[in-house]
């Protein structure tokens, strides 16, 4: 049965649905900057760990070479077979220093690229922000307008009638 157009019991439901569903906006605003920041820390923590897995590995590959450059210059060893281990030692040497170089310039283009990841993932996360403030306003704005209802037709309803 409605009464003046409304039955203030289910206006009272709407209004309680309509602040739940702000807060539920609430929480999925919450999440959804969780989860940015997790893959933002995650994703530079991943390349930090795999960047320092390669220079580790490769400060290793340099030291153990460099022993054996010791080894070979504190060896008695003439000849053209020391030549050719020589210019073999040097070549190796050239190849890791582009080794190094071309890990350095990765590493540089990966980082800024990672930057820009980051800054598109914050980026959209005010966008999120910005529609999830906007969505509450307007589910407060409408439980507002919803109980301002059932108070004007409770009161129309109890203000009675009065006779002449």
């Amino acid at each position: 049965m409605s009464v003046l157009g409304a039955q203030t019991g289910e206006l009272v439901e709407l209004a309680a649905q309509l602040g739940t569903t702000t807060g539920d906006i609430g929480a999925v605003h919450a999440d959804t900057r969780t989860v940015a920041d997790t893959v933002t820390q995650e994703m530079e923590g991943s390349f930090t760990k795999a960047i320092t897995g390669i220079t580790t590995a490769m400060d290793a590959l340099r030291g153990s070479v460099e022993s054996a450059k010791g080894r070979l210059d504190g060896t008695t060893w003439t000849g053209s077979n020391r030549e050719t281990f020589t210019g073999a030692y040097e070549n190796f040497g050239g190849a890791m220093n582009n080794l190094e170089g071309a890990v350095n310039d990765a590493y540089s283009q990966f980082d800024g690229q990672m930057k820009q990841v980051a800054g598109l993932i914050a980026e959209f996360q005010v966008q999120v922000g910005t529609s999830m403030e906007q969505a509450q306003d307007s589910t407060t704005s409408m439980q507002e307008a919803v109980n301002a209802q059932r108070e004007n037709l409770e009161s129309v309803m109890n203000t009675g009638l009065t006779v002449g």
